[in-house]
């Protein structure tokens, strides 16, 4: 099945932000925790601190599915979390939990 998403990729944290200056269409980040040069723990509050980013849907990849880290992922504002490995249909799943709530945030 397809579920018609369109994805931009980053190979780096820093690459997500040249998303987010140049693209006004974004619908979600989904972020790993662990990407060179900024790591998603620095990358967080700094996606935050961009003008229309406050509530954006944040959602974090990580394999490292421990108190301590979802405790300050959510302090640093993310929305979820997706651990690794992770199956095909908990994946979309959850995306398409988030893409159904930003859909009915931008009809109100």
């Amino acid at each position: 099945m397809k579920y018609g998403a369109r994805v931009a990729t980053a190979i780096h944290s820093m690459g997500c932000f040249d998303y987010i200056e140049q693209c006004n269409d974004l619908d979600m980040i989904l972020l790993d925790l662990h990407m060179p040069l900024m790591g998603g723990l620095e990358a967080i509050p700094r996606i935050r601190e961009q003008p229309g980013y406050q509530s954006f849907p944040l959602l974090v990849l990580t394999v490292d599915d421990t108190v301590g880290v979802r405790n300050e992922c959510i302090s640093l504002g993310t929305n979820d979390f997706l651990f690794k490995p992770i199956s095909r249909e908990a994946f979309i799943e959850t995306i398409c939990i988030w893409l159904s709530n930003t859909d009915s945030d931008k009809k109100a």
